[in-house]
């Protein structure tokens, strides 16, 4: 079983959005500028909540989606009950992505600039929230024990032993759904 049937077996209302720009996502206009700015993948999330009149919701996610998972605890905590996010802390910087290569990023849109400024100070997050990582995970990121003190409320780390890699809720779904639950009720 999945993890959105795992949870949604136990009761809750399970939404599985794609991120912009994966799957069979779509833009309504093509004017609509192509932005992958971290702030406005979150802001999908907010307007999609919003479409559904969704006031608060538990979110969780790994890489872009932990990232935004991250950026809506951060930035509108009154919309989260409580984040899980595989990998810890994913909150960028467009400074600290320039390293150790010289090469310059896209311009985001200078309408999100504010929000930008915002996550790019590491803003920590108050939301209740669990940390997983696969004890196989071979992308890069920090050790918990870098981002641990981003998270001021309610907060576990879990280690998912068993060679589980990067996408930790496709290769361990039981985990990743107990996580949400746990989160939940925290």
């Amino acid at each position: 079983m999945d993890v959105a049937s795992l949870l949604a077996s136990a009761g809750y209302r399970v939404i599985v959005p794609y991120l912009r720009g994966y799957g069979t996502t779509r833009f309504l206009s093509s004017d609509t500028i192509r932005n992958g700015q971290q702030s406005v993948v979150a802001l999908d999330i907010i307007a999609l909540m919003d479409a559904l009149k969704i006031d608060r919701a538990t979110i969780g996610g790994f890489d872009w989606g932990a990232r935004t998972a991250n950026i809506l605890a951060a930035l509108w905590p009154e919309r989260c009950k409580a984040t899980v996010s595989v990998s810890g802390y994913l909150i960028g910087s467009p400074a600290a992505n320039k390293a150790p290569l010289p090469i310059g990023l896209a311009e985001g849109e200078r309408q999100y600039d504010d929000l930008e400024k915002r996550l790019a100070a590491g803003p920590v997050i108050t939301v209740p929230t669990i940390t997983l990582e696969g004890d196989a995970n071979g992308a890069p990121h920090p050790d918990s024990s870098a981002y641990a003190k981003k998270f001021t409320g309610k907060y576990a780390y879990r280690l998912v032993s068993g060679g589980i890699g990067h996408n930790l809720p496709q290769e361990a779904p039981q985990a990743f759904a107990t996580a949400i639950m746990d989160a939940d009720s925290l």
